[in-house]
């Protein structure tokens, strides 16, 4: 295949994202530069949906360009506008909407977003974004002496706020249809996660066996529900290497639409054998329930598990159970289990992705965060290693409960 073909299309993916949207919109969210007009005709054109920018029906309806409403009425003016412009379009959903770089920053239009849609961050770092904007000399933002330090001021103050999206896609130097159907490949999984939540809520007793749940057994209802209010995303922005970290009682449940938004088709769960027995079937079970194919890896508790002997032993597990260099290794446990499996993340077909599970105190608050993996040499600890940054961060509260009090 040629690798500017456009990927194939899973197929009813695409009625099942408009069913599941019902009424509501679109909203691509991001920098300048970010992809959102010519990723969000094709995503709309590939849905079946209409695609409105809410630049262009700015610039229509004052009957000058942006930059012009700048130089003439100064930026507050136009915030105001684009605020009026975004609610208006929004009543008019199902669409996919392009937004303007600094939409999202005003909490009245995310309410409005997050009340009629879903919001999509298009995520890119500083080289993609500035050799894009370069191509056009009407940003007025950019206008500056420094244009890429003005940039990375962007960045700095806007992206926090970007992070609060509902989803987050890399937008990154590759055929536009690639980013696309990762696009349709993190809404399918998020709208198929949000309909399992809303069945299970509607209907408690849908997971026992023989009414019309899946018969195998379960963990305990640990973080079954829907994530608690309180939850929150925290997002560290390392350039191409960012990511976010989840954090509240729930969140695990989360785990199957986010790693198939990775574009995983399959995951290698590295576990401690305690903490295996409690939560790597419920786990494996929930990113089954998307389709990802899951193999289940355990070593013996304890700092002795960092050892060249079991990395080996590790990283031979991931490679028998076929995971390739596109999908995902999980880390579920404690500091020794987050540094062996990430080490062995960094290291296996020359670095793949991970995703970091913590379940105990120590490791959701300071080592699952960091890229900081390793195992231990007979001169010390932590003498081998890299610095290998998750994709991902879940620590959902709820898996401390087992936890004894002190």
């Amino acid at each position: 295949m040629s690798p500017h073909a456009e990927p194939a299309r899973e197929p009813g993916v695409e009625d099942a994202i408009r069913r599941r949207l019902g009424r509501r919109s679109i909203a691509l969210v991001g920098l300048m530069g970010a992809g959102k007009t010519s990723v969000g005709r094709r995503l709309a054109l590939r849905l079946g949906l209409p695609f409105r920018d809410a630049d262009h029906e700015i610039e229509a309806a004052a009957g000058m360009p942006i930059s012009d409403i700048f130089a003439a009425y100064g930026e507050p003016y136009f915030r105001d506008g684009e605020r009026r412009v975004i609610a208006r379009l929004l009543q008019d959903g199902p669409q996919v909407l392009g937004t303007g770089g600094g939409a999202f920053m005003s909490e009245e239009t995310r309410s409005r977003i997050a009340e009629t849609g879903l919001s999509v961050w298009l995520k890119a770092d500083l080289d993609t974004l500035m050799r894009r904007v370069r191509k056009r000399s009407n940003r007025p933002l950019l206008k500056t002496p420094d244009p890429e330090g003005t940039m990375r001021q962007l960045m700095s103050a806007r992206e926090p706020v970007y992070a609060l999206a509902d989803l987050t896609v890399e937008s990154r130097e590759a055929p536009h249809e690639r980013v696309v159907q990762e696009i349709v490949h993190a809404l399918d999984a998020w709208l198929s996660e949000e309909e399992t939540r809303l069945t299970v809520l509607s209907h408690p007793t849908a997971r026992e066996p023989g009414l019309g749940g899946p018969s195998t057994p379960r963990a305990p209802a640990v973080g079954d529900a829907a994530p608690e209010p309180d939850s929150t995303n925290v997002h560290v922005p390392l350039g191409d290497r960012a990511y976010d970290i989840l954090i509240g009682r729930g969140r695990l449940d989360e785990a199957g639409w986010r790693a198939k938004a990775l574009g995983a088709r399959a995951a290698a769960i590295v576990a401690d054998e305690t903490v295996a027995a409690r939560y790597a079937e419920r786990l494996a079970g929930i990113l089954g329930r998307h389709d990802l194919r899951t193999s289940i890896v355990t070593v013996p508790p304890g700092e002795s598990s960092k050892s060249y002997a079991m990395l080996a032993r590790v990283c031979d597990a991931i490679l028998e159970a076929r995971i390739e260099r596109g999908d995902l290794v999980i880390a579920l446990g404690g500091g020794v289990v987050g540094d062996l499996a990430g080490f062995a993340a960094a290291v296996v077909r020359r670095g793949m992705r991970f995703i970091q599970v913590p379940t105990t105190l120590l490791a959701q608050v300071d080592s699952s965060v960091g890229g900081k993996t390793g195992i231990n040499s007979t001169f010390g600890k932590n003498l081998v290693g890299a610095f290998h940054q998750p994709s991902l961060v879940i620590a959902d509260t709820a898996l401390l409960d087992t936890l004894p009090p002190r």
